[in-house]
């Protein structure tokens, strides 16, 4: 052996071993004889780290955390299987890739268009996932790669796709209006879990609507208020008992409002002056009463924080509308008392907005709505039961079929399920799956997972010099792009790159013509032209500006242009719509893209959605914009067949929740129970098709504690309503790495810390022990830079150790002879054995790992080996044999122990003693 131990070869050398081993695989674990065909299986699932960037110390222990279980299983001779993946992580992602772009381009995601926004952040995406990779196998993961997963690939799609449809079908999942959390900043809702609090200092006003106003109401936004339809009170409260049931006409601030006096047992007494101004549209709480009482909801605040009441405060920001308000309200003398008050307010965990809460039409799923489970599950739930998802969500812990530990997480998650409100699932953002809904573009009917047969994208030419200068660009010019327009054409082009494009019909207007050529060389689709599609003809004010038509005129807003010369929008509209009803019929299903000009194609897309011309506005069409039409079956409401799909995606912890099941080949390769699937798995046979039936439910999942809610509980939702089955038996729930002080990790404090710096200074065997030595489960992992030294230097030990052990080797093959002399060491190592493995057992790995360490270190090396020293030096061959003999069995037994923790020392060291044997497949 070298002197010296070389971490950094070491380490890159055997887990490339590993994996041309192929032995991360259970299937080749069974092919090549280390593994029996019908041993017991265990199986993990990786919580997939997002591709947002690079791995921390928080994945590298809880990579390590799972890599000791999932190898100390597999040396115990078990189907062992840990499946990788990476996570879209939606709403992290785009902000990280908008964040760039308007740094880099000064433009936003509509700028670009979503086609071409998606693009860019599929690349980002897919260079961090595989940075990401690279990382986990540099801390020793031993994850079988064949079958990684990412929860936006077309399996995961397919997941997603079929559970909401089967969700939707049973009456799970709704689309409806309710207040939720809203995100000014990410412009899209989020939900609870993804909410942080941040506690700040704010004034708390008590003051009335009115002098005349018989109570006064306590509150720290008076913002809000000029959208109060009600002011609740305890129903026992004396004071307030003879207004319960009447109602008053304000005037506060200037804005009318009707209040309703209503009695509510949630109300607190004790609280300010014990009432409560009721805004149904801006709070949960409110909301929730307000459906109770039936109150009016009246939206005041918009998307963007600013209010949207007429008059003075008609657009402002929150902030200042509260300024103005709490000015009138002094002015008044309406303000009884003001304070000051410490309020959590709540913010958006990804982009730091301060959430607003909104009413808005989102999909949900029904967590109270009752249904009959389709299964008999969780020890008490038959099959046809009527239950909810909240009950089986309860009972899938009480029954004891998951065990969440340490046991105080389980109390957490009940007293979390009896307050779970419908889970928003939809999000207004462009990464990540689409709601699998389509909507008639000519009645509006919802239609659930449609067939979509082929695609129309409806392409308005790009930018011209007259665009720029508003001058009236009818059929009579032939005005080419401009260099703005040619690059919006590039553009759309490589955003249609994707979608299979089979022609091009465009306008022979030279604009549109060449705006159709950029498209047709981007997506290598032929190209025909059609003089039908040919832009209004405006008649003599043909090329003239806005300044000059309205001079000439009086107004811009000429109809109709037929006085002019020009056509009729009646005529313009038959002639597009036939034409484009021909082409319909000629290349059915084709992906045809049609590029044409503002005004016809605003007319047909008007026909498509059921809006005959009638003089009102019409749709506009930005320049270079793609409008997608998708075409299914006709439409069981009225017929007709063009659809637009749901804009919104799934909050990223939907597909996260079918994790542990979607990559085990659901639904493609589902339980026949489940319906008819391309295959039904068989339990016992080898292949990723058959992982269902071999390995789900998971044996082990190992995430953190604050994803409980996030994650954890969604899993169970998830597995329990569409399989029937807990996603996992056991969740061992991880604390958070802090620094040496306790403080989370973070840019602003300037102690981050890069786990791969680290692998290099001092390897991954260092950093793994360091992470898990005196850290019990659930508790937070104190990280100090000196603990990696100090396991730096066991490394070192250990290999100090064996080579001493080496230098020692008899020559020959000399056996010992047989003696008790050393039966109290194997008895010992026995004993430590028995201890380590039920310190493993009990994921108690900071005990096993520490065991092991003063084991090596001061019972081994510095007490045996010394002992040993003097008969190795000047004994007789017998006993120096038996000496070895003795050093050699302790060393091996010590490395099969240390492998799970120490996974690239060990190997080295057994592969040294033991040349072609692996000892990651040794028997424990």
């Amino acid at each position: 052996m070298d002197p010296r131990y070389n971490i950094k070869e070491v380490e890159a050398r055997i887990y490339e071993a590993w994996e041309k081993s192929g032995l991360f695989n259970p299937d080749v674990c069974v092919e090549k004889g280390f593994t029996r065909k019908d041993a017991e299986p265990f199986s993990v699932v990786l919580p997939p780290p997002n591709v947002t960037g690079t791995l921390h110390l928080g994945h590298a222990y809880e990579d390590t955390f799972q890599d000791i279980i999932v190898r100390f299983e597999r040396m115990r001779g078990k189907r062992t299987l840990w499946v990788p993946g990476t996570d879209h992580a939606a709403i992290a992602t785009q902000a990280k890739v908008e964040k760039e772009l308007l740094k880099t381009e000064k433009k936003n995601r509509h700028d670009l268009g979503r086609e071409e926004f998606l693009r860019r952040v599929n690349a980002f995406a897919k260079e961090s996932r595989d940075t990401i990779v690279r990382q986990i196998r540099r801390m020793g993961a031993s994850l079988d790669w064949s079958r990684e997963a990412y929860t936006l690939d077309d399996e995961r799609n397919l997941a997603v796709r079929t559970a909401f449809k089967e969700m939707y079908d049973l009456g799970l999942i709704y689309r409806g209006s309710r207040v939720v959390n809203w995100d000014p900043k990410g412009q899209t809702v989020i939900s609870d879990d993804e909410v942080t609090h941040e506690e700040r200092t704010a004034k708390m006003y008590t003051f009335r609507y009115e002098k005349d106003f018989p109570i006064a109401i306590s509150t720290t936004r008076p913002e809000t208020k000029v959208g109060d339809t009600a002011v609740a009170v305890h129903p026992s409260d004396e004071r307030y008992k003879k207004f319960v049931g009447r109602e008053f006409d304000v005037t506060f601030v200037g804005v009318p409002l009707h209040i309703k006096i209503i009695a509510d047992e949630s109300v607190e007494k004790d609280f300010g002056t014990g009432a409560l101004g009721v805004t149904p549209a801006h709070s949960m709480a409110d909301w929730e009463m307000a459906q109770k009482h039936k109150l009016p909801l009246v939206q005041v605040i918009d998307e963007y924080a600013r209010m949207t009441i007429e008059g003075t405060l008609n657009g402002k920001k929150t902030l200042e509308a509260r300024e103005l308000i709490v000015a009138q309200l002094k002015e008044q003398g309406l303000i009884e008392k003001e304070e000051e008050a410490t309020q959590n307010v709540s913010v958006s965990e990804r982009t730091g907005g301060v959430i607003e809460p909104l009413p808005k039409l989102q999909w949900f799923v029904a967590v109270d709505k009752i249904f009959k489970s389709q299964f008999s599950i969780f020890n008490g739930i038959k099959k046809g039961q009527a239950v909810t998802l909240k009950e089986l969500m309860k009972k899938a812990v009480t029954s004891g079929s998951v065990k969440i530990l340490p046991e105080r997480f389980e109390k957490s998650y009940l007293r979390w399920i009896e307050n779970l409100r419908d889970w928003c699932i939809s999000r207004q953002i462009w990464f990540g799956h689409r709601i699998p809904v389509w909507y008639c573009m000519s009645c509006g009917e919802p239609h659930v997972d449609m067939n979509i047969k082929s695609k129309w994208f409806l392409v308005r030419h790009g930018e011209t010099d007259w665009n720029k200068e508003g001058r009236a660009q009818g059929s009579r010019s032939d005005t080419p792009l401009n260099d703005t327009g040619r690059t919006q054409a590039k553009e759309a082009g490589k955003a249609l790159k994707n979608e299979k494009i089979d022609l091009v019909i465009s306008s022979p207007q030279l604009r549109a013509k060449e705006t159709a050529e950029i498209i047709a060389r981007e997506t290598g689709a032929e190209i025909m032209f059609d003089e039908t599609l040919r832009e209004m003809d405006y008649g003599d004010i043909e090329g003239k500006s806005i300044e000059e038509i309205t001079k000439e005129h009086g107004t811009f807003l000429i109809r109709p242009y037929k006085k002019l010369g020009g056509e009729s929008f009646e005529e313009v509209e038959k002639r597009v719509k036939t034409a484009l009803h021909a082409h319909r019929k000629a290349y059915e299903g084709k992906n045809v893209v049609i590029t044409g000009h503002g005004v016809a194609l605003a007319l047909f897309l008007n026909h498509v959605n059921g809006k005959p011309f009638d003089g009102s506005p019409l749709p506009r069409i930005d320049n270079a914009k793609v409008v997608t039409l998708e075409i299914g079956n006709p439409c069981a409401k009225c017929g007709a067949d063009m659809y637009e799909e749901d804009p919104d995606t799934f909050d990223t912890w939907f597909s996260s929740a079918m994790w542990t099941f979607s990559t085990l080949g659901w639904p493609s390769f589902a339980k026949a129970s489940e319906g008819k699937p391309s295959h039904t798995p068989k339990k016992g046979e080898l292949g990723p098709e058959n992982d269902m039936a071999n390995y789900h439910p998971t044996s082990f999942m190992g995430p953190g504690y604050e994803i409980l809610y996030l994650w954890v509980a969604r899993m169970i939702l998830m597995s329990g309503c569409l399989l029937g089955e807990t996603p996992f038996h056991t969740v061992a729930l991880h604390g958070i790495v802090r620094d040496a002080k306790g403080q989370k990790f973070s840019k602003s404090l300037g102690n981050g810390v890069d786990p791969l710096v680290l692998a290099e200074q001092y390897g991954a065997d260092a950093i793994r022990m360091a992470l898990i030595v005196g850290t019990a489960l659930g508790n937070d992992v104190k990280f100090d830079e000196q603990k990696v030294k100090g396991y730096r230097n066991f490394s070192t030990k250990i290999w100090n150790v064996a080579r001493f052990v080496e230098m020692n080797k008899p020559a020959g093959d000399r056996r010992p002879p047989k003696t008790d002399r050393n039966h109290h060491h194997i008895t010992k190592l026995e004993t430590l054995k028995h201890e380590v493995t039920t310190y493993i057992e009990h994921i108690e790995f900071h005990l096993a790992a520490e065991k092991l360490y003063h084991y090596v270190w001061h019972t081994f090396a510095d007490k045996i080996i010394e002992a040993e020293k003097e008969r190795l030096k000047n004994g007789t061959d017998d006993e120096k044999a038996e000496s070895y003999a003795l050093l050699e069995h302790l060393l091996l037994e010590s490395l099969k122990m240390l492998h799970p923790f120490m996974p690239f020392v060990t190997e080295e060291i057994y592969q040294i003693f033991k040349p072609g044997v692996m000892l990651m497949v040794e028997k424990w």
